[in-house]
């Protein structure tokens, strides 16, 4: 057939019978879920390829980007005959196997030379196929993408013996077949494939938009039911209204039977209920005037108020919305969110509830209480602790409680303590302390402590203070008089033994005495004997004084006043009491220079000595003196 005789056929030639084989069809039957098949479907897509295949009666195919066929067609006997050859060789039934054994040498050519790299490279492909024509390969775009590719062969068979040798070798079928083939192909003009690859061009622009309209069409579905399912499952209700007087509604979601009880074709349409009838006559101003000042201000509104549903009950709602301007610039409709904030309102009143009682509480507490920070700022102090102190709360809030309570010589212990609490979270839950006063005066607190934390972190030491300086004052004095109770029941003790010592003694000397003065009445006055027994006798006599004063120590002298020197009687008992503060005490006597005489019991003499000395050596912790004087003083 001449070169141009193909254009005068009442129908394309023998060669150019449009179809493809079975195996074909199966191969993109099992393109399911690309793309392109979805987008354009099977008969658009062979439409396409038809329309620019009929000009050179050869072979052509649409991919997917990774790999698949959306289509492929043969329309030549040389492409069919070379195809079944290369198919043949790769030696199985399974054609997803065959596609990735590489000895399938038409696939190869179309997909991995040609259509594989116009895909990666995003620009034309032209290569010689193994089959002795060439492939023109397009890359097909989508919204910005490469989503596949289009293949076209082109040209005419090679007739040169030794090149179709070599091609019956390769593809091992008999060159008498590939002969029969080439008798029968028709010849194309080179304008012709020219014109085929503007075609396929157009092709491959039209694919693309194909599949960029149904991209989005994908994408305004999945938009759309993103947004049904957001709005069906909000807590509240979206909605788009007239901005009148009645908010009339245009639409609102599923979550208006929730918000309001009321359905949503209750709400919208021609005799819809007004949104402006469900507020709260009250709260209708309010809602009105902030909503036009947000559309003037042409910023969001946001505001609460209460709604009356259609069970009758009262609800506190939160709403945020937008003026939304038509194309002259008006603020025509409003769109927004309402929801049902009733239990955060019933959780924030039982909350401000419960802090107005614990401020109660704390107020009228009879002990201080205060609240510090991690710095050591107050930030709670209560009514006790203001009258305590003489501070009013604005005065101290915020001010550092080391520095204006604790006295200077202690705050760096308490610093050093406070820094272990609110590094380490470590706390001595108990522990006195002194603090200052605003008018200076120096008070005893006895504190329990709490650390509050928020999430772990440090927020607040609470500690409840009790002023207990009167109370330690008031155990020092117990104690300094336990210690005088237990040292005068010791010395009662030794009272009791030194009386019974001296009455013991004191029998022994009356013998003595007796003794001593009969034999003196015996014996001669100028005899050296009645002299020894003077002697014996002053000593017994002064034995007996001394006597007489174990017996007033002990108060088991029988009290009898009479005339007393008491320079005299001091004197007598300075041994006594020198033994009586110990050796470490130096005892001074500086005696009147007249007699001084009193009418008193000795003993009485000898115990109001012995008391004044031993309460002056008990005052004495170390070395000390004390001084006895005696003087004749006038007292008014």
């Amino acid at each position: 057939m001449l070169q141009h005789d193909w254009l005068n056929s009442a129908q394309p030639p023998a060669d150019q019978q449009r179809h493809a084989p079975r195996y074909h069809r199966q191969l993109e039957e099992t393109n399911t879920s690309g793309l392109i098949r979805t987008a354009t479907g099977l008969q658009m897509l062979m439409h396409l390829v038809s329309d620019y295949l009929d000009l050179l009666g050869t072979a052509a195919a649409v991919f997917e980007k990774d790999g698949t066929y959306a289509v492929r067609l043969c329309a030549s006997g040389w492409c069919r005959t070379l195809d079944a050859a290369s198919r043949r060789l790769c030696g199985t039934d399974d054609h997803c196997q065959a596609l990735r054994c590489g000895t399938w040498q038409c696939h190869e050519s179309c997909w991995a030379q040609a259509a594989k790299p116009a895909i990666e490279n995003g620009q034309p492909t032209d290569i010689a196929c193994a089959g002795g024509l060439r492939i023109h390969a397009l890359p097909i775009h989508a919204r910005g993408e490469i989503v596949g590719a289009l293949t076209l062969s082109y040209g005419d068979p090679p007739r040169d013996p030794l090149r179709v040798r070599a091609i019956a070798d390769r593809y091992a079928i008999s060159e008498a077949d590939l002969h029969k083939v080439l008798e029968t192909h028709a010849t194309r003009p080179a304008v012709v494939s020219e014109m085929a690859k503007r075609r396929l061009a157009f092709a491959a622009h039209l694919i693309g938009e194909i599949v960029e309209h149904k991209q989005t069409e994908m994408a305004l579905a999945e938009s759309q039911r993103s947004m049904a399912v957001l709005l069906r499952n909000l807590p509240g209700m979206a909605y788009r209204c007239r901005n009148d007087a009645m908010w009339t509604m245009e639409f609102v979601s599923h979550g208006c039977l929730n918000l309001t009880g009321y359905q949503a074709e209750e709400l919208t349409g021609a005799h819809a209920i007004p949104y402006a009838d469900l507020i709260v006559p009250d709260d209708r101003q309010m809602v009105w005037d902030m909503v036009q000042q947000g559309v003037e201000q042409q910023r969001p509104f946001v505001m609460v108020y209460r709604i009356r549903t259609k069970g009758g009950e009262e609800k506190w709602v939160w709403e945020q919305g937008m003026g939304i301007a038509d194309s002259a610039g008006a603020v025509t409709t409003l769109e927004g969110f309402i929801t049902d904030i009733t239990e955060h309102k019933r959780t924030e009143e039982a909350l401000r509830a419960s802090e107005a009682y614990q401020r109660a509480i704390i107020s009228a507490a009879p002990n201080l209480v205060v609240g510090l920070d991690a710095h050591a700022r107050i930030v709670l102090f209560n009514r006790f602790a203001e009258q305590l102190t003489g501070y009013a709360e604005d005065e101290v809030l915020g001010q550092n409680w080391i520095e204006l309570f604790i006295p200077p010589e202690l705050r760096n212990d308490i610093r050093a303590l406070w820094e272990t609490i609110t590094a380490r979270r470590l706390i001595q839950h108990h522990f006195d302390n002194p603090i200052i006063t605003k008018t200076g005066v120096r008070l005893l607190i006895s504190w329990n402590n709490t650390v509050l934390t928020d999430g772990g972190a440090f927020r607040m030491m609470l500690s409840i203070g009790e002023d207990v300086t009167e109370r330690r004052r008031a155990e020092e004095r117990e104690r300094q008089l336990q210690a005088q109770l237990t040292h005068a029941q010791r010395m009662e003790s030794i009272g009791r033994l030194a009386g019974g010592i001296a009455h013991d003694f004191n029998n022994m000397l009356t013998v003595i005495l007796g003794t001593a003065e009969l034999a003196m009445r015996k014996v001669d006055p100028a005899a050296p004997l009645h002299q020894d027994l003077c002697e014996i006798l002053n000593a017994a006599q002064h034995s007996a004084g001394v006597t007489r004063q174990l017996l007033a120590f002990a108060r088991q002298q029988t009290i009898a006043p009479r005339a007393l020197d008491l320079n005299a009687t001091i004197g007598n008992m300075l041994s006594m009491l020198r033994r009586l503060i110990g050796e470490n005490i130096e005892l001074a006597w500086r005696p009147a220079a007249m007699p001084l005489t009193v009418m008193m019991d000795p003993s009485q003499m000898d115990q109001i000595l012995t008391n004044l000395c031993v309460n002056a050596r008990d005052a004495i912790t170390d070395v000390g003196r004390i001084a006895i004087e005696t003087d004749r003083v006038l007292f008014d």
